[in-house]
């Protein structure tokens, strides 16, 4: 659809015009409203009335801007239908709706027009990406940025859907929903988790891993159970919590008390034996959906780098794990032939854990199945 030939005057006015609409989200409180600046092409726009964030998105008044633009505005009060008027561009759209017209040709835009205190505010994006302008946020100093094209002529596009400006990146999401949970888990005297790596980098597969196959659960329909995931990394079966989270409407706050409040995520992050954990958020392009994931390893120590079977012919044995306890003690039980859960001989070493890691070297006695626990994790290795 072709929108019209723009001047340079022209393009300045409509890049001015757009900033009327930008952001999702119903009226809420306004927050950092003093705060927040407004550039056109490097150069501060002064308005009556301060913008205002509002749910994570910046709203300028219709007419204030429109007004200062020569630029013709109709709101029909009784329908809330507005409309916006300049050269050849009519734009329409109705306060509190997500349909919106360009010159007659319909969209469905991801923000919705609001009256506050008698001004009617509207979002920017729809336009802005119309007329292919760009729209920037930086969060250092809670600025807008609008650069205007320079083609002499642009033909529409239909537009992208609101990136929030607000929205952490999905590292500090991560840290946050740590954070969350470790403070409940102080509040009912248990160990912190430790964060580790081989978790977080299961979190983070499975995060793409829905996104990528359409689906939220636990269980992936290409890579099986948590626990099957866990044995690439040869660790115990582990336990995970997921989330997708709109931030539009919620935040990780919100996730991580949802997972608290459900009898089977609760066991999970409160489990007072589990001491590691690793989470991962994941946010697609043009989305404000985050995805996260919180992987648990259900024990207070773990063997690193060793599987949960295996075989040896030395019978000796070089073990490293990790364990939030100053010392642990290493089982090693010799099984019987007959059932892996009966032994016959159980001997043990006690380890000294250097900020979080330890090693030991233990020997099998004779040839035979042995168990070798530490804590709740245990592995299974055959001497021959």
């Amino acid at each position: 659809m072709q929108l019209f030939a723009l001047t340079s005057k022209t393009k300045k006015a409509l890049a001015l015009l757009i900033l009327v609409m930008l952001a999702l989200a119903l009226p809420g409180r306004p927050t950092l409203a003093s705060t927040i600046q407004i550039y056109i092409d490097d150069q501060l726009l002064a308005t009556d009335v301060e913008p205002q964030l509002i749910n994570g998105r910046t709203y300028l008044p219709l007419r204030a801007c429109s007004e200062a633009l020569n630029a013709s505005v109709e709101y029909d009060g009784a329908t809330k239908h507005i409309t916006i008027m300049y050269g050849d561009t009519e734009i329409q759209l109705t306060v509190g709706e997500t349909q919106a017209t360009i010159n007659g040709q319909a969209y469905t835009i991801d923000a919705k027009p609001f009256l506050h205190n008698d001004f009617t505010l509207v979002p920017v994006r729809f336009v802005s990406e119309a007329l292919h302008c760009l729209v920037e946020w930086e969060p250092q100093n809670s600025s807008v940025l609008i650069y205007t094209n320079s083609d002499s002529s642009m033909q529409s596009a239909k537009p992208t859907p609101s990136w929030d400006e607000t929205i952490p990146q999905t590292d500090s999401i991560a840290l946050e929903a740590i954070q969350q949970i470790n403070n409940i888990r102080q509040q009912k005297k248990l160990e912190t988790f430790i964060s580790i790596g081989e978790l977080t980098e299961i979190a983070e597969a499975h995060n793409h891993d829905m996104i990528s196959n359409g689906y939220l659960a636990t269980h992936s329909p290409i890579y099986g159970s948590p626990a099957k995931r866990a044995q690439a990394y040869n660790l115990q079966p582990i336990s995970e919590a997921i989330a997708k989270v709109n931030y539009d409407l919620s935040n990780v706050s919100l996730a991580v008390s949802a997972w608290l409040n459900d009898p089977a995520t609760n066991a999970i992050l409160l489990n007072p034996s589990a001491s590691f954990i690793g989470v991962a958020a994941y946010r697609p392009d043009n989305s404000n959906v985050v995805y996260i994931t919180a992987e648990v390893l259900p024990t207070r120590a773990y063997f690193i780098d060793q599987p949960a079977q295996s075989t040896t012919e030395t019978g000796k044995l070089t073990l490293n794990g990790r364990s939030t306890a100053r010392t642990e003690v290493i089982n090693i039980y010799k099984l019987s032939g007959q059932s892996s859960a009966m032994y016959t001989e159980k001997r043990h070493q006690t380890v000294t854990v250097n900020n979080t890691y330890f090693f030991t070297n233990i020997e099998l006695w004779a040839p035979g199945s042995y168990a070798i626990n530490v804590a709740d994790c245990t592995i299974y290795v055959t001497y021959k």
